[in-house]
């Protein structure tokens, strides 16, 4: 996807990527992550805040959902499990969830 500004950009195919919710939905919480997390985003390009958001944002959400599953008693080992097939056999499964809401991954600003 080659976009130069927000207005470029196809809501509706990354909601629909991400799945379940509405493009409304999407285009809020990117501003909220643009106005809240990135510094100087107003002189800053479309590619730029989400060079930004992917380099300095998403890690520490993943640190803080990698805390979160520690002080749950989940484990990355859990993720990979063997699961018996109708044959008999074993297999790997990814036991990772597809589909996550917006709400399940960013903070609510009001709380």
């Amino acid at each position: 996807m080659q976009v130069e500004d927000a207005a470029d950009v196809d809501w509706e195919e990354i909601a629909d990527t991400i799945g379940c919710v509405i493009p409304c939905y999407v285009q809020m919480h990117y501003h909220w992550l643009k106005v809240g997390k990135v510094p100087l985003w107003q002189s800053m390009s479309f590619c730029e805040i989400i060079d930004f958001l992917y380099s300095s944002v998403l890690p520490q959400f993943e640190e803080l959902l990698r805390h979160s599953q520690i002080e749950s008693g989940e484990t990355e080992s859990r993720d990979l499990h063997q699961v018996q097939i109708e044959s008999g056999e074993t297999e790997s499964r990814d036991d990772r969830r597809e589909h996550f809401l917006l709400s399940e991954i960013f903070e609510n600003e009001d709380d």
